[in-house]
């Protein structure tokens, strides 16, 4: 049974909620507020005029009459009002999510050139990603200053409002969704990438954006719902999906520069003991995503408030580690005792409409039996709570690989597991040190 959410956050998604709709509905917000107006006038002039009528001397029949036509005019203003306050926010009685198949695009030409290839996830129909070993290695050595700025945001903005009917349906579907599963959903500042990493980058541009932003562009496109009303009316984002269609009908992703998705950076990474084991979580049932699968140690996205001296792998590397501390509990005996990490890779993850992520690994300062998860976050019961042993570095291909066939995975373990083994093949003695030497 999921626990009640916070009275803080819980009046946070409100006030997050109602701020993103009136941004939704700018003109729809202020003949709303004209209606609610009028509404309580009509509540003034009601209690004004039945006051009056019987405090002067009126007949019987007169006093009746206009008490009738008073309390018919008032309801039929309740329910004008209550008509437009249910239109305005769009409610509907039952709102179901559907995904779509893969979508068939591929790496467009700025990013084949960078090396992508396409990435499917085993036994996962629906998802696919793209990423490049080239630039894997080019992040791994190359340390790149974080620049600022505001420019791709408005452009967000703008195709938001463009296509905010429907839009507005998704976000409802997953406020009240999350409201009832005691689920938190709030939009929190996050860091989003502007422009594509690429082999000659010397900085990366990015800018800050809301996490609903994100999840309007990002997580809904390509993908349906079925708003049970009279008629069971479905929407499709489909037509929104961030690619472009070539003279010969071939579909390829936008890249990062192009995209009108806000493109907040994901941060994945798994824990590795000093005992040499691998630690993973399984989702809980009530997450927003991954319910149920085997998920990251530490597994979120770079809030604005991460960035570390304007310095991508400091930010990217600081968000692992938060984010690992916020799904984990902690020994005691290790509250001073920091952890070390090394980013294994960056991907695009297509289905969401190309979102950019970063994977990593841990090295934690403590023994298999002084972690555990956080309940908040992760299932806790001791068939949900996964540990691996490593001798040495040449069986981490075989301990991966019972990761990968034995369990259900999420795409972010899935990846973390991936480039991880990529690292092992294309340098392993600096994986060996990292991992084994003090």
């Amino acid at each position: 049974m999921s626990r009640p959410l916070p009275l803080k956050i819980h009046t946070k998604m409100w006030v997050d909620y109602i701020k993103y709709v009136i941004f939704l509905q700018q003109g729809e917000t202020t003949r709303l507020l004209m209606g609610i107006l009028i509404f309580l006038l009509s509540i003034y002039l009601v209690e004004y005029e039945l006051t009056s009528k019987f405090t002067k001397d009126h007949g019987t029949e007169a006093i009746s009459l206009i008490v009738i036509l008073i309390i018919i005019k008032f309801i039929w203003e309740t329910y004008t009002t209550l008509s437009e306050l249910r239109s305005y926010f769009h409610i509907q009685r039952s709102i179901l999510r559907s995904n779509l198949t893969k979508p068939f695009v591929l790496p467009g030409k700025k990013e084949t050139e960078a090396g992508f290839v396409q990435i499917e996830i085993p036994g996962n129909k629906s998802d696919l990603i793209f990423a490049s070993p080239e630039l894997n290695r080019y992040i791994q050595i190359t340390p790149l200053p974080i620049i600022l700025s505001a420019a791709k945001n408005k452009h967000i903005k703008q195709y938001i409002q463009t296509h905010r009917e429907i839009l507005l349906q998704y976000l409802n579907h997953y406020f009240f969704s999350s409201l009832h599963s005691k689920r938190q959903f709030t939009n929190d500042k996050k860091l989003c990438l502007s422009r594509d990493i690429t082999l000659n980058s010397k900085h990366v541009v990015c800018h800050a954006g809301g996490y609903y932003d994100s999840f309007v562009t990002n997580q809904v496109t390509g993908t349906t719902l079925l708003i049970k009303d009279k008629v069971h009316t479905t929407i499709t984002s489909e037509h929104i999906f961030p690619s472009h269609q070539d003279e010969s009908g071939n579909h390829y992703l936008y890249d990062i520069t192009s995209s009108q998705m806000n493109d907040h950076l994901g941060c994945s990474t798994i824990g590795f003991t000093t005992d040499n084991y691998i630690i993973v979580w399984m989702q809980g049932s009530t997450t927003q995503f991954s319910k149920d699968k085997l998920a990251p140690t530490g597994s979120g996205s770079a809030n604005y408030s991460d960035i570390k001296n304007h310095h991508l792998q400091k930010t990217v590397i600081y968000t692992m580690e938060r984010e690992l501390m916020e799904e984990t509990l902690i020994d005691a005996s290790l509250k001073d005792r920091s952890n070390k990490s090394m980013i294994l890779g960056y991907y695009r993850w297509v289905t969401r409409g190309g979102k950019p992520e970063f994977t990593g690994i841990t090295k934690l300062p403590g023994t298999i039996d002084q972690y555990k998860p956080n309940a908040r976050e992760a299932r806790t019961d001791k068939s949900a709570v996964l540990k691996f042993k490593i001798d040495s570095i040449d069986t981490l291909p075989k301990v991966l690989n019972q990761i990968l066939t034995n369990h259900p995975i999420s795409t972010p373990l899935y990846m973390c597991l991936f480039q991880l083994e990529e690292m092992y093949k294309n340098h392993k003695e600096e994986l060996k040190d990292f991992l084994f030497k003090d």
